[in-house]
């Protein structure tokens, strides 16, 4: 079973291109980092495979479940997503076991 299936994704805003022709697959036990300069689609591309974005060409699929194919609330429980935006939520002077 693929984790995550990306197939030729692209994703435009009006008529600027954020990704484009995007394929990637994520396999069990592999873990990756998502790296690149502001502006350059790390979020646009997380939204699309959590479901909250829809590319506008290609196909995305998640735990053997193709976007569009099924019920993607269920789908998005499967996925978790840590950002560096979290670290304002938590008090400065606590350690990562208090956390």
């Amino acid at each position: 079973m693929t984790v995550i299936e990306l197939n030729n994704v692209t994703f435009r805003r009006g008529e600027k291109v954020i990704l484009d022709n995007i394929s990637w697959q994520i396999q069990p036990g592999q873990h990756w980092a998502l790296l690149g300069a502001n502006g350059s689609g790390k979020t646009t591309l997380l939204k699309i495979v959590t479901g909250y974005s829809w590319p506008s060409a290609g196909a995305v699929t998640l735990l053997d479940q193709r976007f569009g194919q099924c019920d993607i609330r269920q789908c998005r429980k499967a996925v978790g997503w840590v950002s560096s935006a979290i670290q304002q939520q938590l008090p400065a002077r606590d350690t990562a076991a208090q956390i």
